[in-house]
C-alpha cells in the first residue's frame, strides 16, 4: 500500500510542477508578443473565426514564436488532466483495482469527448 501512495505522490508533485512550467510558458509568450507588438491587447481588436489548423499555419510562416510557445504551453496545459487521469489508470490496472480503473478510464473518454466535441479544427 505504501508504494501506491509513493506513486500516487510522485504523480501529484510531477503534475503540480507541470502546470508551474507551462504557465511559466504560456508567460513568456505573452511578454515576448507585448514586446514585439508594444499593445497587449494588439490580437483582440478585431475577432475573426479562424481554424486552428489554419491558426498555427499562419504563425508559423509569420514567424510569430512568441504566439507559438504561448499555443504550446496552453496546449500542454490543457493535456495535464489528461496526464493525470492516464497515470492513475494505469497505476489502478498495475494494483488490479479494476472498479478504479474503469472509472478513470470513463473520466478519459468523458475528457476527450469534452475536448473533441469542443475544437473546431
Amino acid at each position: 500500500m505504501t508504494q501506491i501512495k509513493s506513486t500516487e505522490l510522485k504523480i501529484s508533485k510531477f503534475l503540480s510542477y507541470s502546470v508551474f512550467i507551462f504557465g511559466a510558458l504560456i508567460f513568456c509568450g505573452w511578454v515576448f508578443k507585448i514586446r514585439m507588438t508594444g499593445n497587449p491587447f494588439f490580437n483582440f481588436e478585431i475577432y475573426d473565426r479562424i481554424p486552428l489548423k489554419d491558426l498555427l499555419i499562419f504563425h508559423f510562416e509569420k514567424k510569430d514564436w512568441a504566439q507559438l510557445i504561448s499555443y504550446l504551453g496552453l496546449f500542454l496545459l490543457i493535456s495535464v488532466p489528461f496526464i493525470r487521469v492516464l497515470m492513475m489508470m494505469f497505476l489502478y490496472l498495475k494494483t488490479k483495482e479494476f472498479i478504479l480503473a474503469f472509472i478513470s478510464t470513463s473520466v478519459f473518454i468523458g475528457l476527450s469527448l469534452g475536448l473533441a466535441l469542443g475544437i473546431q479544427l
